[in-house]
């Protein structure tokens, strides 16, 4: 299947203030369905870009260690940067179908606002 892919830095350019963090875990094949196993694949960030009028957006990264030790603890405000950040665009929806961005990094890092 040919998958699109997004030019993923102009697509969400700017500052980006990370909102939430959490886990994301492994599937695995079991008799034809996809089962969720308790391994920590890496972590999903949310953010918001300021210059896309404070849209929501998540970045998939594979690693096991997360930016801070849980969501609470993201001071306020706290800018982020991805390393390595690529995106694709699919097709989501049941009955009303759109065209959704889903994105994925190699890195995280958060960015001194001075």
């Amino acid at each position: 299947m040919i998958r699109p892919i997004l030019n993923a830095e102009e697509t969400i350019k700017g500052a980006k203030i990370l909102v939430n963090q959490k886990p994301y875990f492994l599937y695995v094949e079991e008799n034809g369905k996809r089962v969720k196993t308790e391994t920590v694949a890496g972590y999903t960030y949310e953010c918001v870009a300021i210059e896309k009028q404070f849209e929501r957006f998540n970045v998939k990264i594979e690693h096991s260690k997360p930016l801070f030790q849980d969501s609470k603890a993201i001071p306020q405000n706290c800018l982020v940067e991805f390393i390595g950040l690529t995106g694709s665009a699919y097709v989501a929806g049941d009955s009303y179908k759109y065209i959704a961005c889903s994105f994925k990094a190699e890195g995280i890092e958060v960015v001194d606002d001075e």
